[in-house]
């Protein structure tokens, strides 16, 4: 708007002629761009070429006039624009100019709103309004548009689905939305800078450190080269301390920065599960894979030692069988009773090996019970089956209070039996056999052990200690079937736990067993 404030006279001819000032005066006023005309009392007496034009009037349409009647009833304010008109007219006069935003009315009835100066000037001796004029409907009709996209602007921002805020360049926030309220708690004035963001929503100055470098070096990108600032993932804490992951960036606008946050939280759960998930697959692959190799080299091995451990009863059976007949043949009827009786044994032997074999294969697949079990009472029941107190050289058997122990009952009653068993055997030509059962440690770290003073072993054949029908002594001095610790083995196995020995000949063997979790 352009307001001219005059002198309370017209200016002084500098010298020159009246007539060549006045000509110059009435070129500017005639060829000005604003509407400018003169008023008296209540009336135009003098106007330029635009004030027509403006109007969409002649001079005799408009000299002689009321400059209230070239406005509508009402402004928009909703005041009377004959009352207003005199109001604002009575003020310039009175001294001050006024200016100010006016609706006008052209005599086809049209309407524009315009930008108004009014200057009092003393003219012929007299007091008149000075008037310029000049329309903005194309300003306001701009502002309005303006205002309508900022209002919706400001509705997409704070109904937005995204949490967003908005950043001057000096680190004020202006302002953040609801969403950026309800996804992390904190409130306008709680964030009034980036330096109160950087300390609340990453707390630990390391992480901080690294956030705030890598924010900044992005943004500085986005600015040198006029482009939007990269998405990242960082971890947010909240303001009820819960932590977020969000993908945060942003757009350089006018010297602000536009920041959009992206709740990614349940998705980086997701591929964290699904991560954890592949690896424990893997895992477990490779542990199938793994048995399942050991299974066949065993199965091998297993085949190998079962034939050969059943050819022996199966030979001396067949031994007998002859013998039966070449005596039922020379009438040797006496020692048909003493084959016969052989023969029994080595039955028996091939029914304890088949037994073995069984059970060790059965407990490959059994289903795993779990409950409490007293190790110590289940460890002096299983002496009290395997013992005759009568015995000359009845051993002296130690079991130490309070063992326990998670896992299945029946499982563990053959197990410590089957070391029991073990420990009985190797220790019976002792002079003074011992036998303990104990414990180390606490929880899931506790080991337990059944120890002996017998013939133990050498260390180096350890490795076959476990494998079914592998003897680290001669069948003839002390028999058994060779699967009793095969079978211990595999029940520690199946209950997450491992079995090893330690031993040395002559001086006696411990073996040692966890539980897993």
């Amino acid at each position: 708007m352009v307001a001219i404030d005059t002198e309370s006279t017209l200016p002084a001819t500098d010298g020159r002629a009246p007539d060549a000032v006045e000509a110059e005066a009435r070129a500017i006023f005639e060829s000005a761009a604003d509407a400018i005309f003169v008023v008296t009392g209540e009336t135009f007496v003098y106007c330029n070429p635009e004030t027509l034009r403006m109007f969409r009037c002649s001079h005799d349409q408009i000299t002689g006039r009321s400059p209230g009647e070239f406005s509508p009833p009402t402004q928009p304010g909703g005041g009377s624009s004959a009352a207003l008109a005199s109001e604002r007219m009575s003020a310039a006069l009175a001294g001050p100019h006024q200016v100010f935003e006016w609706r006008h009315a052209r005599l086809d009835g049209t309407e524009f709103d315009a930008e108004v100066s009014l200057s009092r000037i003393e003219w012929g001796g007299a007091p008149h309004i000075f008037a310029i004029v000049r329309e903005i409907t194309d300003r306001k009709v701009a502002e309005a548009a303006l205002r309508e996209s900022e209002d919706q602007l400001r509705k997409i921002f704070e109904q937005s689905p995204m949490a967003m805020a908005i950043v001057g360049l000096d680190g004020t926030i202006e302002r953040i939305n609801r969403k950026a309220i309800d996804t992390f708690g904190y409130l306008p004035e709680d964030l009034p800078t980036m330096d109160a963001w950087w300390t609340l929503a990453y707390p630990d100055p390391a992480y901080r450190k690294v956030v705030m470098d890598t924010w900044m070096g992005l943004v500085a990108e986005a600015l040198a080269e006029n482009r939007e600032i990269e998405g990242r993932e960082y971890r947010v804490t909240c303001k009820d301390r819960t932590l977020k992951t969000m993908s945060i960036l942003g757009v350089p606008v006018a010297g602000k920065v536009f920041v959009m946050f992206g709740d990614v939280t349940e998705r980086t759960r997701a591929e964290e599960r699904l991560r954890h998930l592949n690896t424990e697959l893997e895992r477990r692959v490779q542990e199938r894979t793994s048995e399942l190799e050991r299974a066949n080299v065993e199965l091998g091995s297993f085949a190998y030692s079962a034939s050969h451990e059943l050819r022996a009863p199966i030979a001396r059976m067949q031994g007998f069988s002859r013998e039966i007949i070449q005596n039922v043949a020379r009438g040797d009827l006496d020692s048909l009773a003493f084959c016969a009786d052989r023969i029994d044994a080595s039955c028996r032997a091939m029914r304890s090996v088949i037994d073995s074999l069984l059970l060790l294969t059965r407990l490959s697949r059994a289903e795993i019970a779990h409950e409490r079990i007293d190790l110590s009472t289940m460890a002096a029941e299983i002496v009290l089956r395997l013992v005759d107190p009568a015995a000359s050289r009845a051993p002296t058997v130690t079991i130490a209070p309070d063992l326990t122990l998670e896992g299945d009952r029946a499982l563990w009653d053959i197990c410590l039996q089957n070391l029991i068993e073990n420990a009985l055997k190797f220790s019976a030509k002792h002079p003074t056999p011992e036998i303990e059962v104990g414990a180390r440690g606490a929880g899931p770290s506790r080991v337990y052990h059944v120890r002996d003073n017998g013939a133990g072993f050498d260390m180096a054949f350890a490795a076959k200690l476990f494998q079914p029908f592998c003897r680290l002594h001669g069948e003839a001095e002390f028999r058994g079937t060779g699967v009793g610790l095969a079978i211990a083995h595999r029940i520690v196995e199946r209950h997450g736990g491992h079995l090893w020995a330690e031993a040395a000949p002559d001086r006696g063997a411990t073996f040692f067993f966890t539980v897993g979790g």
